[in-house]
């Protein structure tokens, strides 16, 4: 069987949702590894001013949650790894978790580009393209969002570093990295994870829902958009003629998986 490299972030004092994971992983023959959660809310004013380049969009809660996935994507640029299973505490694995390991290990180690494979379906438009087994198959997306499960390849860990440093926008804006040619988004047609309902009304991190509250959705589409833009503007021009090609391309496959 694959190697299983993995983390779960989980926060100091969450030993509810530390213990129910626990639990999830052993009933699949798995030892957890846990990423202690960096607390937004515990940083200091210059800390977050350091890692906060959201223009005031992301509220603490979100900045430490960004951080921790971004600590755990170095974490996998410093080791000789080639990928990484990623799980947030509020979840739960499902029957047959271990049974797709090395159908995702032949996947990725013969897809050198960067991606992310989410382990749950997401109802949007998508094409086949990898058969694990006969009852799950990888399928390639055009739009998601949602880090409660995921894998990162290194190429998708090294780009969404160099974008996200300082933390422009949420980090699970899957969507946004595919738009920007950052990666690809792929998913799994049957649930490996589940949200465990009683751990995902309550985030540990921080507050949900609280997203610059103070902000009309107008004025939050305006920040995250000044932030895309202050990306794409610092893109060679290579990258920014693959840009344009990307939104010209989405349009058609959105036409043709649509049939």
């Amino acid at each position: 069987m694959a190697v299983f490299n993995h983390y779960i972030i989980n926060a100091v004092g969450s030993t509810e949702r530390r213990q129910s994971i626990i639990e999830t992983f052993r009933r699949q023959g798995l030892e957890p590894r846990f990423f202690t959660a960096i607390m937004g809310k515990e940083l200091s004013i210059e800390e977050r001013r350091k890692y906060n380049g959201s223009y005031g969009l992301l509220d603490p809660g979100e900045l430490g949650c960004a951080l921790s996935h971004l600590s755990i994507y170095q974490e996998l640029l410093d080791s000789s790894e080639p990928y990484m299973y990623i799980f947030e505490d509020d979840i739960q694995l499902t029957d047959g978790f271990t049974k797709i390991f090395d159908g995702i290990h032949t996947f990725l180690m013969g897809h050198k580009k960067p991606c992310i494979i989410r382990l749950f379906p997401y109802p949007e438009v998508h094409r086949i393209c990898f058969s694990i087994d006969s009852d799950v198959s990888i399928l390639e997306e055009l739009s998601g969002t949602r880090a409660c499960g995921y894998i990162i390849n290194r190429a998708a860990a090294a780009n969404i570093l160099q974008v996200q440093s300082p933390v422009k926008f949420e980090i699970d804006s899957f969507y946004t990295y595919r738009k920007l040619g950052l990666l690809k988004i792929y998913s799994l047609s049957k649930a490996m994870v589940t949200l465990f309902e009683k751990n995902s009304r309550i985030s540990t991190i921080g507050e949900q829902g609280q997203r610059a509250a103070h902000l009309t959705n107008k004025e939050k589409a305006t920040l995250k958009d000044k932030a895309i833009r202050e990306i794409y503007h610092s893109f060679s021009g290579s990258q920014k003629m693959r840009v344009h090609w990307l939104r010209l391309q989405y349009h058609w496959q959105k036409l043709m998986w649509s049939k």
